[in-house]
């Protein structure tokens, strides 16, 4: 684990501690990634597990009532300037990870969207079981782009914003496990918001925790667009000390992951504008950029941005380290002993953290000797 340089720092809502770059619940970060997996599928990812999934009694029972009825909110989400107030603040906020992603469109076309992921709070009065733990909910929006879900069907609610109490779907995972999985797209005009959850719960504690919590944040987004275009958030409804604040850059902290060769690189960064980081890795001692899975959909964020360069904006993005070769070791055959021993031999590596607007620039950096990520 690389050393932490910690840093007496206060955070935008006057708390003044000390701090490295802040460590991120990984399990959240990776059921927001999962979710925007879910996202993307939509009704159609359903329609895969179809055939495969297992018979459990009467499954025309396996579907509860739902009340929408608070996501009416999404018809005040129709300006521009409401969206880009969204879309900037949760930019800001920790709990969400807003990447850009690219899908082919009704007429053929590759476009690129915008969508923003989280996993879905466990409510307080739920109790915790054996089963808990394998318990998931994600939340997704997709921002100006046309519906994913489509029509309902028996594997998938499309949901009216406002819509009241709706009959919601449940599918038995397609293992041995007791999980139902359920989800439900509520297809606004700018915004497309998905809940899915599976958990062995008939009555969809996370889907409504998830419903309300997400209504609660879009209602403070609405009441607070002034504050969120000055400040570049809504500070009623960000977690306590998200956006820190430091007339100095923060170090970039890379750490390691669940799996050899998996990383975290983390920190917080003040662009002064809208877009997007990207990382990027260096060989030390040659020098060489590396190849790999670094600029992909996984290792793009976007992030929140102010007028105020002391303020300082949270991002976290997964890294597979790549390998290197030498020019002499990269002729060897792909089953020869030397070539499999060089492409796991750890090296120091200079990661890199570009920001991309108006122009792209280098914002941040870091070394770290790092094991490559092996299939």
């Amino acid at each position: 684990m690389a050393r932490q340089m910690k840093t007496q720092l206060q955070s935008a809502d006057g708390c003044t501690f000390n701090v490295a770059p802040r460590r991120w619940a990984t399990w959240a970060m990776r059921s927001a990634l999962a979710a925007a997996v879910l996202v993307a599928l939509g009704a159609a990812g359903w329609s895969l597990l179809e055939g495969s999934r297992p018979v459990v009694g009467d499954e025309s029972s396996l579907e509860t009532l739902v009340d929408f009825s608070a996501t009416s909110i999404l018809s005040d989400f129709e300006s521009e300037r409401a969206i880009e107030a969204l879309l900037r603040h949760l930019c800001a906020n920790p709990e969400w990870f807003v990447k850009w992603s690219k899908e082919i469109g009704p007429n053929k076309k590759v476009r690129q969207i915008i969508e923003a992921t989280r996993s879905a709070k466990r409510p307080p009065t739920s109790e915790p079981t054996f089963e808990s733990g394998y318990h998931q909910a994600g939340v997704g929006i997709r921002f100006d782009v046309l519906p994913l879900g489509g029509s309902a069907n028996e594997m998938h609610a499309a949901v009216k914003p406002g819509a009241g109490k709706v009959k919601l779907p449940l599918t038995p995972a397609i293992d041995s496990s007791r999980r139902l999985n359920s989800l439900a797209t509520i297809e606004g005009g700018k915004l497309t918001v998905s809940i899915y959850e599976s958990s062995v719960e008939r009555d969809r504690a996370l889907t409504r925790q998830a419903v309300l919590e997400l209504c609660a944040e879009l209602t403070a987004v609405r009441d607070n667009i002034a504050e969120i275009e000055e400040k570049g958030y809504c500070s009623k409804s960000l977690p306590p000390g998200s956006v820190r604040r430091s007339t100095t850059d923060l170090p970039l902290e890379i750490r390691d992951e669940f799996h050899e060769g998996m990383y975290v690189v983390s920190g917080y960064v003040n662009p002064g504008e809208k877009g997007y980081i990207s990382l990027r890795v260096f060989h030390v001692p040659s020098g060489e950029e590396l190849d790999g899975d670094v600029h992909s959909w996984s290792t793009v964020q976007y992030v929140g941005w102010s007028r105020r360069p002391e303020d300082k904006f949270p991002f976290c993005i997964d890294l597979q380290a790549p390998s290197y070769l030498t020019p002499e070791e990269s002729k060897l055959e792909f089953d020869d002993p030397r070539r499999m021993e060089a492409l796991a031999a750890k090296h120091e590596m200079r990661v890199e953290v570009w920001f991309h607007g108006k122009q792209s620039r280098k914002v941040l950096e870091a070394k770290k000797v790092l094991v490559p990520w092996m299939r």
